[in-house]
């Protein structure tokens, strides 16, 4: 259940903030016109199948990703902070379990 809640709550987070630049290849673009990954599906060597989507800010940065296994047993939210450069300062992550990462 708690999986659950959380997988929600990241849909409704990532809902909310799709004024930012996520939702359709036009919106996807750089200010350069290069298109970004939105989703990408994958399975690791372990032969877990996930899916990650992305979110874009107006400068084309990706300051959030959405990740979650396709069972829905584990989910995470991952942050993204840049300096005034557009430099990676800073990644975290929020797992569904509780588990942090800095």
């Amino acid at each position: 259940m708690r999986n659950l809640q959380f997988f929600i709550m990241a849909c409704t987070l990532g809902i909310c903030l799709g004024s930012c630049g996520h939702g359709s290849e036009k919106n996807a673009e750089t200010p350069e016109n290069e298109f970004r990954l939105l989703k990408l599906h994958y399975e690791n060597s372990g032969g877990e199948k996930g899916v990650t989507h992305f979110y874009y800010n107006r400068e084309g940065r990706n300051y959030m990703a959405v990740w979650h296994l396709a069972d829905s047993s584990r989910s995470s939210l991952n942050y993204h902070s840049f300096d005034s450069a557009g430099r990676m300062i800073q990644k975290s992550r929020e797992f569904s379990d509780g588990i942090r990462s800095v």
